[in-house]
């Protein structure tokens, strides 16, 4: 009998620099938020800021697809598979139903709607203005790299401390059997497994699995101080929901080489 390869899915990279500057002042301009990220291109933009719970947002490289709507939300899309065919995928994987962001206990697109939505080449930003804070939300898709990467920069004009975090919903499956096929899709879909390991959050399904993480582990908060950039101290998560869900092997070696690749070799 011959043997399935292993197939890994994406790595969702969270990177976030945290800001803190008087109300008065003037940010750094759009395309250097996350990170400097998008520092350096020729962007061309579209926004939006009204019915954004109504409008589809798609972010695409040349092996991935992150799907959701303009309030930075996943909710149920399609009807090959019904309602399963948004959220993150490397075709022909899926690797999860979303991904979310909380500042403060207030959930980012559900408690705390955006305030704007922008769309460029191959990126996507979500403005967000929780209470006593800002929050730029970059989601982007590298081009020959079964990734998404998404950053956050917070803002405030004073000195204060901020909880942040992530909650990653797993769903690996692949985009065939659909739902009325023989086999259907509930049935090929099996159980997912999840480990979380020196700030790795790993998903396995059989074969495939999918990686979640950023560039240093979590610690539960972010300082934003008066002045400077606190920088990227924050590049952090709290994988709130990953420990109880602890089961099989983390890829932490694996998700390394990703993220490697990803942001350029830092």
């Amino acid at each position: 009998m011959k043997a399935k390869p292993v197939l890994l899915g994406s790595v969702l990279a969270l990177v976030a620099t945290a800001l803190a500057v008087p109300a008065s002042a003037e940010y750094r301009s759009d395309s250097d938020l996350a990170g400097d990220a998008l520092a350096g291109r020729q962007v061309a933009e579209l926004s939006e800021t009204t019915r954004l719970a109504d409008r589809r947002a798609l972010v695409t490289g040349d092996r991935t697809i992150a799907m959701g709507d303009a309030n930075g939300l996943y909710p149920a899309s399609g009807w090959h598979i019904r309602g399963e065919m948004g959220g993150v995928w490397t075709p022909p994987l899926k690797l999860l139903d979303g991904i979310w962001f909380a500042v403060d206990g207030s959930w980012l697109g559900a408690d705390t709607p955006a305030a704007k939505y922008t769309t460029g080449w191959g990126y996507q930003r979500f403005a967000y203005q929780p209470a006593g804070v800002t929050v730029d939300r970059v989601d982007y898709a590298p081009d020959g790299v079964g990734a998404t990467v998404i950053g956050l920069t917070l803002r405030s004009g004073t000195a204060r401390t901020v909880n942040l975090a992530m909650d990653a919903h797993s769903e690996l499956m692949t985009a065939y059997p659909w739902g009325w096929t023989t086999p259907n899709a509930g049935q090929a879909n099996l159980p997912d497994t999840g480990s979380y390991v020196d700030g790795t959050l790993t998903f396995r399904e059989n074969d495939y699995a999918a990686v979640v993480g950023s560039s240093r582990s979590a610690s539960g908060s972010l300082r934003l101080s008066s002045g400077a950039p606190v920088g990227s101290m924050a590049r952090s998560a709290v994988m709130n929901s990953a420990r109880s869900m602890a089961r099989s092997r983390a890829m932490g070696p694996a998700y390394r080489r990703l993220w490697r690749r990803c942001s350029g070799g830092t």
